[in-house]
């Protein structure tokens, strides 16, 4: 895991991670001077899990780049120039097991969590407007 936030004055670009392929979980934020394209992840490929990053305003990509990481299961992106195709449909979740199955009981769990957690999003099917987006920030 590598977390870095709020380290105003330390200069960092995404490619310098090609060096550690093993890494799961990445954090940035606040960091003004950490730069690079998304695209300089696939290093990491076969392994990351989480990736935040926010209020970096000087990285560039477009997130569909991360789309074929197979283990990717939180992405979050706020306050970057990154860029992305919002009009197709995105879909990581496990799928769904059978009812009969000995998983089902805690997948309805854990799918009882996420939707005890959503609120900002919940009974939008397609990503909202940037005016709806404030509204809801404000509510």
């Amino acid at each position: 895991e590598l977390s870095i936030g709020r380290c105003h004055n330390l200069k960092f670009n995404l490619d310098m991670l090609q060096g550690f392929p093993l890494l799961e979980v990445l954090d940035f934020s606040d960091n003004q001077h950490l730069t690079g394209n998304i695209s300089s992840l696939s290093p990491l490929k076969s392994t990351l899990k989480r990736l935040d990053i926010c209020r970096c305003l000087s990285v560039r990509g477009n997130f569909m780049e991360l789309a074929d990481f197979p283990h990717l299961k939180n992405l979050y992106l706020y306050n970057t120039p990154v860029t992305g195709d919002y009009s197709c449909e995105i879909n990581w979740l496990d799928p769904e097991p059978s009812c009969e199955s000995d998983d089902f009981g805690t997948y309805i769990d854990e799918l009882q969590c996420i939707e005890e957690l959503v609120d900002l999003y919940q009974g939008y099917y397609q990503p909202p407007t940037e005016m709806e987006y404030r509204r809801l920030c404000e509510d």
